[in-house]
C-alpha cells in the first residue's frame, strides 16, 4: 500500500466520520430533548454540525478531483472548531460559577463569629425573646 492509498482511505474514513456527525446533530434536532438544552449549546452544535458539513465536501472534493481545494478566503470547515469551542466554553463557565458558589457557601459556613467589644453587653433579639417568660396556660379558680 503507497502512501498515496493510504492518504485516500484516511481522507474516506475522515469525511464519513464527518457525515456521521452531522447526521447525529440533525437527529438530535428531531428530539424533544433539545428544547432543554441550553441555547449556547444548541448555537455551538448547529456550528459544528456545519463546519462538519463543510469539511465532508472539502474532502469530497479532493477525494473526487485530487486536487486540494483553496479556501483561504473563507474556510468554513473552521465553523466544527468555533461550534465545539462554544459547547466548551458554556460548560467551563457554568463549572467556574459552580465552583465559585460552594467557595462561598464554604465560607460561610466556617466563618467565625465576631467576638464581642468590652464593656458592651450585646444581646440579639432572639435572646431578648428567650428571656422572657411564656404565658401560663393553666386557668385559676376562684376562691368562693
Amino acid at each position: 500500500m503507497t502512501d498515496i492509498h493510504a492518504g485516500f482511505w484516511f481522507f474516506v474514513a475522515v469525511t464519513v466520520v464527518d457525515l456521521a456527525g452531522v447526521i447525529v446533530i440533525a437527529a438530535g434536532l428531531m428530539r424533544d430533548e433539545w428544547r432543554t438544552y441550553p441555547s449556547w449549546h444548541k448555537v455551538g452544535l448547529i456550528i459544528a454540525a456545519l463546519g462538519l458539513f463543510f469539511q465532508a465536501g472539502r474532502n469530497l472534493e479532493f477525494l473526487l478531483t485530487g486536487v486540494s481545494p483553496s479556501d483561504a478566503d473563507l474556510p468554513l470547515w473552521a465553523l466544527k472548531d468555533l461550534g465545539i469551542s462554544t459547547v466548551a466554553v458554556g460548560y467551563a463557565l457554568i463549572g467556574i460559577v459552580a465552583w465559585r458558589q460552594r467557595k462561598a457557601e464554604e465560607k460561610a459556613i466556617n466563618q467565625k463569629p465576631v467576638r464581642q467589644q468590652k464593656g458592651k453587653a450585646s444581646c440579639s433579639p432572639r435572646s431578648k425573646t428567650a428571656l422572657k417568660k411564656p404565658p401560663t396556660t393553666s386557668v385559676t379558680r376562684r376562691r368562693n
